[in-house]
Formats: C-alpha cells, structure tokens, sequence
C-alpha cells in the first residue's frame, strides 16, 4: 500500500537520528522518525522493571551547560532536558591505585599533580597537547600540523611522547571505556576528543534517565512538525536509478521519500535494509571496516539508602595492565532517588568482553555464571554488595559476533582505531543519492556529544542541498 510520502525519513529514533529529524522539522521540511524499538533513544534509553529504572547503555553525557557542544546543539533542536553536573564524574581504579576524575579541566589537573607530584611537568604537557589537538579538530589556526602530528597515532603512542610513568599513563586513558577499544589501538584523536569533552564540560545525568535525554530531542521534532512513530520499523530503503526514493515499511506498505536518513548499524543497512541496491564498491569497504568491541550489561537492583553509593561511578580495571578488562559501574539512583523504590539502589554494570583473557565466563553458554561472577568482582571492591542484590537483568551482544539492532552488538559503531577516525570514518554522504548516514558508525564517532554532532552535520547536508539557509554546527570536524 502506497501511503503519504514526506521529504525525509529518518530510519531510526537514536539520538543523532532525533537530533537531525529536529533540526531538519525546524527547517520547515517534512520528516517522519520510523523507530522499530517501542522507545526512542537507542543505546540512549531506559526501561523500567520490578520498581526500578535502568539506564540502557548511557550513563551520562558530556557538556551540559549552554556553551558546550551538547548545550548548543540542544538548544537549535528544541529540545529542554534537566542535567545535573556529576563531580567527580568518575572514580577510576585499579588494584594498585585509584584516582577519581573531578568534574572540571582545573579540578583533574591537580588530581593527577596530588598523585604524581613527579610527573607535574609531564602532566601540564599532555592536557596542553590534549587541549592543542582538540581546537585543531575545530578548525584553529594552523591546527592541521598538530592533527597530522597525530592522525595516525594511537593514544598510548601520544601519551608516550610525554612520560614513562606507567601509573600515570593508566590514569588518563583510564576512561578508554566510553569508546571501547585499548589505549594502544585508540586513536588519539577519537581519544582527544572525548576526554575534552569530559574535561573541560563536565560529565552531567540527565534527571529522570538517559531515556529523558531522548525524549526531549523526540519532542523537539514533534513541536517542530515532525512526527516520531515507535515500532515502527523499516523493511527496505527503496533506491531507484541510484537514488533513495522512500522506505517499506515493516507492515509492507510504501512511504515515498526525497530523502533517507538512515541511523541503522552499517553492516545490516548495506546487508538488508539495501539488498542489492549498495554499490558493490561501497560493499567492500564497509565490509572491511571493523566493529567495536561488544560489551555485557548487568542491571542490578540492590536494597539499601539510595541517596549513598554501593560502589562509586566509575571505571574499576580488574588488573594493571594498560587495556585489561574493566567493569563500569552508575547508579542512576544515586542522582535521582525517583529512579528506584524507597530504600532501594539502580545499579548498572558494564562488562568490557575478551574471549583472550584467561577464565572469562562464556555467557553465551551460562548466563548465571556470568552474572555471578560480576557480582562476586563488584563484592572484593564493594564488600558486601552482593548481599543486597535482590534483582538481576542482564544483557549481551548477539550471538556469533554479528552486528546487529541490539546496541551491546557494537556499541561504538567501528572501533576507533586510527584508521578509522577522523577522515577514515564513513562520510554522511552515501554513494546512493538522497541517502544520508547519522549516528555512531559515522563522522566523528561514537558518544552522545559527537552523535549530536553527527545528526547536525547530516542535517545540514540536505538544508543546503536543499538551498535551505541553515548555520553548520560549531563541532569537531574530524573524530569521536
């Protein structure tokens, strides 16, 4: 059945597909958000279950204020959120040392001169690269001598300019998690950015979940204009004579289309929502990329004060190797009380997966001793944590690696890796005309700050084609 064509459609209800539907509703055209999930968000979500309220794969956002990227881009997509400022935004330990990150560019500086008092020089010298590579991606004055000092090095290769402390070299990539890959394959300039981000903006909650976040960007679109339709899925992106013209829908009817964005994982739109119609060129080349590391999630439901942490937010590295296995640990009730039933504690886990290290839990094979084992790690930080669990959810990649709709498939889109960053990731321009990519597995990356960017970059292609007049966002031009 032929129904209502619209200017554009948005494959997708993730947070660069919100954030792109809004500004292109604002710009008087025609859009339509198909979000196969019954909530809009993605990995930027969260669901309810036994009194409680878990986050799905977000745990915060970086840059809240009105200044920042984040604050900015909410603002031109009409979307109001509450955000509460997290300081320290994490704690980051190890079995030797722990460090807690504050919430501030000056505040980090002399965390890490208290704890490596040695090290004050090289500590000034990497936040100052840091900070010089950052407003390079930004496009400063002769930036592009400090972005080709660095494109094709790896983070631990940056850091290792500056000092031979192996401590303080574990301490700032100790938040290598947020983008999933190691410090000795992460490209320094992914790395860069997001550390920046957090540093100098702030990390900040959402009140009421990440899912809140989501929502106010849906509702940008829908007071824009636009509509955003849950469960909802898309079949097939139509493409005749090299052009996207529409989508099928999941119930078999047709929506013509001038334009199609879509925000699906790469793999399954060039293996399934395109069929025959990607050019086999483009085939290859997205077939040779590689996919970020999956991740495990444990949801668990503690009883206890929820205004006191089990175990605080943060990063909790299960041995001192650079790169080892890590759990990342939030507790959404801890800044929104609202979010558990009284006298009772949200607490998410994140689960970093290496089939390499030795006695890791198959948990395609025992789901019960996987989430044993996670609470029995939590309990040697924690002690006496596992005593006040009363409910445990968990969630894990698809089976047989595949990448997938289910966001632990891989949550970063392509693992930053330098050939993979900046230039090297995919354009949001594709070639099928009039088909359009936001979201992680595009420039610059993965992270709700450069999502957002990528969902006001992938706008402001079609406002232009569309000889629309639109500002193009003040946001890095080249990584995560």
């Amino acid at each position: 059945m032929l129904t209502r064509g619209r200017d554009v459609v948005v494959v997708g209800a993730g947070v660069g597909g919100l954030g792109c539907a809004a500004l292109l509703a604002g710009h008087g055209l025609d859009v339509l958000v198909a979000e196969q999930a019954p909530t809009a968000g993605g990995c930027c979500s969260a669901f309810r279950t036994g009194g409680y309220v878990f986050d799905a794969a977000v745990h915060h956002v970086s840059g809240g204020h009105p200044r920042s990227l984040t604050g900015r881009a909410l603002a031109a997509m009409g979307a109001v959120v509450d955000l509460v400022r997290l300081d320290p935004m994490d704690r980051l330990w190890w079995p030797d040392f722990a460090i807690d990150v504050p919430g501030s560019w000056d505040g980090w500086h002399d965390a890490l001169v208290t704890r490596f008092p040695r090290a004050r020089g090289a500590i000034a010298a990497i936040l100052t690269e840091l900070l010089r590579l950052y407003r390079a991606t930004l496009g400063s004055p002769g930036g592009d001598a400090v972005l080709d000092r660095w494109r094709h090095a790896t983070f631990a290769e940056l850091l290792a300019r500056f000092t031979d402390d192996e401590q303080l070299v574990r301490a700032v990539s100790g938040q290598w998690g947020y983008l999933g890959t190691p410090p000795q394959r992460l490209g320094a300039v992914g790395m860069c950015q997001m550390l920046v981000n957090y540093w100098r903006d702030g990390a900040w909650y959402p009140r009421g979940g990440t899912g809140a976040f989501a929502d106010a960007l849906a509702d940008g679109v829908r007071r824009r204009g636009g509509r955003v339709e849950l469960g909802a899925g898309v079949r097939r992106i139509l493409v005749d004579d090299g052009r996207a013209v529409g989508v099928e829908r999941a119930g078999g009817d047709v929506m013509p289309a001038r334009w199609v964005v879509s925000t699906a994982d790469v793999p399954q739109l060039v293996d399934r929502l395109l069929d025959d119609a990607a050019p086999l060129a483009w085939r290859d080349a997205v077939a040779a990329l590689e996919p970020s590391p999956p991740f495990l999630l444990l949801y668990l439901g503690l009883a206890g004060d929820p205004g006191t942490p089990a175990i605080a937010r943060g990063f909790y590295h299960l041995d001192t190797r650079l790169g080892g296995p890590w759990l990342y640990v939030s507790s959404a009730s801890a800044v929104d009380p609202s979010l558990a039933p009284p006298g009772r504690q949200a607490l998410t886990v994140v689960v970093s997966l290496d089939p390499s290290v030795p006695g890791t839990v198959d948990w395609r094979r025992d789901r019960d001793a996987a989430v044993r084992a996670v609470i029995a790690r939590l309990d040697d930080v924690a002690p006496g944590l596992a005593r006040r669990v009363e409910l445990a959810r968990i969630a894990h990649p698809p089976s047989a690696g595949r990448v997938s709709a289910n966001f632990c498939g891989a949550p970063y889109g392509w693992a930053v890796t330098p050939e993979q960053s900046g230039p090297s990731r995919l354009d949001p321009v594709t070639p099928i005309g009039r088909l359009r990519l936001a979201g992680q597995w595009t420039r610059p990356g993965p992270g709700v700050c450069a999502v957002l960017a990528s969902g006001w970059r992938t706008a402001n292609t079609i406002i232009r084609d569309e000889g629309r007049a639109g500002a193009v966002p003040a946001c890095a031009r080249s990584g995560g």
